[in-house]
């Protein structure tokens, strides 16, 4: 079974509901910026808070979205991040590079690792 972006990969995921800026896709790394959830990115908002969950990418700005914020799930990472690589913000917006944050990966890029199926190039399992 493919994996979706932004999809979580176990029912003990932690995901919370805020408002978002309308930027961010299913999958990307987010930030909080003037209050609202935004795409990460190395320069203006740094800090991750979670990934943007599964059919959220679509929403507009002020509308509420779902950010996963603790557990396994499909995340937007940098190409050929290995398994076991401790993440970050990375110089693209949403995408995790590697960095010094308490996020690592599960499985490779694009792969799905021991989850099945097939994982999206750009994507890998990232635990919250």
């Amino acid at each position: 079974m493919a994996k979706n972006p932004g999809q979580a990969l176990n029912a003990g995921v932690i995901t919370v509901t805020l408002t978002g800026d309308g930027t961010a896709s299913d999958g990307d790394a987010v930030a909080m910026s003037a209050g609202k959830v935004t795409q990460a990115d190395g320069t203006n908002d740094p800090h991750v808070i979670g990934v943007l969950a599964q059919e959220q990418g679509s929403k507009t700005d002020t509308e509420k979205v779902s950010v996963h914020i603790a557990g396994p799930v499909v995340a937007n990472v940098a190409s050929g991040t290995a398994a076991g690589t401790q993440l970050g913000s990375s110089a693209t917006e949403g995408q995790f590079g590697s960095g010094t944050q308490a996020i690592s990966t599960l499985t490779p890029e694009g792969d799905a690792g021991d989850y099945g199926g097939t994982m999206p190039t750009g994507y890998a399992a990232v635990n919250l």
